[in-house]
């Protein structure tokens, strides 16, 4: 099940890489922006239409909800230790369930306990010991 968890955190990874792309091609950021950018250099909610792909965003507090056509992808950013990208079971359940349309549905109620374990593995790095946010450097 782990590689299975490992090969969706990374395409949840590459979406918001993707995103960051698009953003910095559209608004000409030099780099990847951060939720304190979001609605000075450019707005911080908006609808882009790249190609065959449509993007939904709203920047909020640390993070970012996005829609990518039917993927849902919302995340937070921890621009203090790197730039990395937060992740808990619950926003990454919304991802995998909007991933799995269609597709057999992957265990969501045991993220918790394979996220652990990729810790465990150093795939992802504990964050908090109160509750379960990973970290994933998206540079």
């Amino acid at each position: 099940m782990n590689e299975a968890i490992k090969e969706l955190v990374n395409k949840y990874i590459n979406n918001i890489k993707d995103f960051h792309s698009v953003l910095c091609r559209v608004y000409h950021l030099p780099k990847p922006p951060t939720y304190n950018e979001a609605g000075r250099l450019f707005p911080r909610d908006g609808l882009l239409q790249i190609g065959d792909d449509t993007y939904s965003y709203r920047y909020h507090g640390s993070g970012c909800t996005l829609q990518k056509n039917d993927l849902i992808i919302d995340y937070d950013l921890d621009i203090l230790n790197g730039f990395n990208v937060s992740i808990t079971s619950w926003k990454f359940s919304r991802f995998v369930e909007s991933y799995s349309t269609g597709t057999p549905a992957l265990d969501t109620d045991n993220l918790e306990k394979y996220f652990v374990e990729l810790a465990e593995e150093g795939f992802l790095v504990r964050l908090y010991q109160d509750r379960y946010v990973f970290l994933k450097d998206i540079e």
